[in-house]
């Protein structure tokens, strides 16, 4: 049995999901670290991001340490992009299943879970962050926000390859006669 294999989603909507992904997870940590349980600032959210490659002298860096931060938590949502999108193309059940948007938004809430537990579990124990005991309500919560923040994003934006809608595609030169 041959596995048939889609084309990967045009590089522009894996970029679209990133910059999604990466603005909506970065406003969902900030606003609850930040804004709700004012356990830290916006800027040191971001330079503990930087201090996963830089180590603790990140949160004396100042605004450098942010955009580093920025820039690293923007790399974590094109690498999770990407890895939705090559499984999209080649997995023929979830093109079946992504083809509408409520199977598309049911793919995202099962990605976003899986995304947060390969974080928890995997990347960021190599890091210097701080680890939310499992099962405590900011482990859950942080199971949500990627649900919402992470997964349902990146499904709607790269559930179909070809051209974004209100393009248009060159007509290939042998149709021309």
């Amino acid at each position: 049995m041959t596995a048939t294999v889609a084309p990967l989603p045009p590089l522009r909507r894996i970029a679209e999901a990133t910059l999604v992904v990466a603005l909506l997870d970065g406003a969902a940590a900030v606003t609850l670290y930040a804004w709700i349980l004012h356990v830290t600032t916006p800027a040191r959210i971001f330079q503990g991001i930087a201090s996963a490659l830089v180590g603790p002298a990140a949160f004396e860096g100042g605004l450098p340490m942010v955009l580093l931060g920025v820039l690293m938590h923007t790399g974590v949502a094109l690498g999770w992009a990407t890895i939705y999108a090559i499984a999209w193309s080649r997995w023929p059940a979830l093109r079946a299943l992504t083809r509408t948007t409520r199977g598309a938004v049911l793919a995202g809430i099962a990605y976003g879970p899986g995304v947060w537990l390969c974080m928890r579990f995997l990347i960021l124990p190599l890091t210097h962050a701080y680890l939310q005991p499992v099962g405590s309500w900011r482990f859950l919560a942080m199971i949500g926000i990627h649900m919402a923040a992470v997964g349902t994003p990146i499904a709607l934006l790269l559930r179909q390859a070809g051209p974004l809608p209100g393009t248009r595609t060159a007509e290939p030169s042998h149709a021309r006669a």
